[in-house]
């Protein structure tokens, strides 16, 4: 994952457009988020329990992350 954290940092970093105040924090949330819902979904069950589909958790990061006008 800091390998990620890292690519995703500076492309946030880069990226002026998003004013993006800590790119670094901003990255491991993002990231976080991504694994919390493998972990939930794949090894808890979730998908059984609370099912989430995948496009919609990561259209919903990408649109907190970059706004929804973009």
């Amino acid at each position: 994952p800091q390998t990620v954290w890292i690519v995703l940092r500076d492309y946030l970093k880069a990226q002026p457009t998003l004013r993006c105040e800590h790119p670094e924090a901003a990255a491991r949330i993002f990231m976080g988020s991504l694994i919390s819902h493998v972990l939930t979904q794949k090894l808890l069950y979730g998908e059984a329990i609370a099912p989430m589909d995948d496009a919609v958790l990561i259209d919903a990061l990408v649109a907190l992350m970059i706004g929804p006008e973009a």
